[in-house]
């Protein structure tokens, strides 16, 4: 039964997509993947689901303690932005999705189709806005603290910021990002 919801959620998502959508569809393969006994596979999209159910994050799933040691390496090594630009635009999660829908033999409309990906990373980063990752000294990976998408001034939807804070050394770094591909401010 809940393939046939998941299926009918992701029609349904062809025409328009809405933040409504995105969590319902996040909700959706949650159930799926615990039904099947499977959220340790798709550790990165049962993140995810969480993250977007709850008003703050402060455990995180090994998958994603790999992305933030990755995300800070980088950071302090040549201040890029590579691996913070495929987190904000989910490349990770979108792999993850896909494995999943194809292994469930679902659609893949959702994570096939640049557009569509696209509209789906805008709207989940949008909701997400002020969920902050708070990392917890028992569950530190690194020195992140916080993590947390910021709300644009309005007229700015399509660009996000990203606030990122360090516990070693006390550090605070805002970072602005298009949320269409391959652009940065």
């Amino acid at each position: 039964m809940n393939k046939l919801k998941i299926k009918k959620q992701l029609q349904d998502m062809e025409s328009s997509i809405t933040e409504k959508d995105v969590v319902f569809l996040l909700v959706l393969l949650r159930k799926l993947l615990e039904r099947n006994n499977a959220k340790s596979k798709y550790k990165l999209l049962i993140f995810y689901a969480d993250w977007a159910l709850h008003t703050e994050k402060d455990r995180l799933t090994s998958g994603m303690k790999n992305i933030l040691k990755r995300i800070e390496s980088e950071d302090q090594k040549k201040n890029s932005t590579m691996e913070l630009s495929k987190f904000i635009h989910m490349e990770h999660l979108r792999d993850e999705m896909k494995q999943c829908l194809t292994d469930y033999n679902l659609p893949l409309c959702m994570v096939g189709e640049d557009e569509r990906w696209n509209m789906f990373v805008i709207k989940l980063v949008q909701f997400l806005i002020d969920h902050p990752i708070n990392i917890k000294t028992e569950h530190a990976v690194s020195a992140f603290e916080v993590f947390a998408f910021k709300k644009m001034p309005e007229g700015y939807d399509h660009v996000v910021m990203c606030h990122m804070k360090y516990k070693k050394p006390q550090t605070e770094k805002v970072w602005q990002f298009h949320l269409l591909p391959n652009s940065i401010c």
